[in-house]
């Protein structure tokens, strides 16, 4: 609200946090919002599983099957969609 007010010039926020700011507590605003390219910052995700956990590895490498799968049959896409992520 500030941003749009003019009471403030920037601010950071992750792009994710952006995004969902803009599709859903500030729809009204999401025209009048510039994202400025390129980020300042590009940080990877990270899933910890702690290495006490029973089959940890295994947990690890099902995971990053289980995003490759969803990647290439579209439903990755279509959860981001669904909340409003930019992809």
């Amino acid at each position: 609200r500030k941003l749009v007010a003019g009471r403030i010039d920037y601010f950071l926020d992750s792009r994710t946090g952006l995004d969902h700011y803009l599709s859903h507590e500030f729809a009204q605003y999401k025209g009048q919002v510039k994202i400025l390219e390129p980020p300042l910052v590009t940080d990877k995700l990270y899933c910890a599983i702690s290495r006490k956990v029973p089959n940890a590895e295994q947990i690890a490498r099902d995971f990053d099957a289980g995003i490759l799968k969803i990647k290439e049959n579209g439903v990755y896409e279509e959860i981001l969609d669904r909340h409003g992520i930019s992809h």
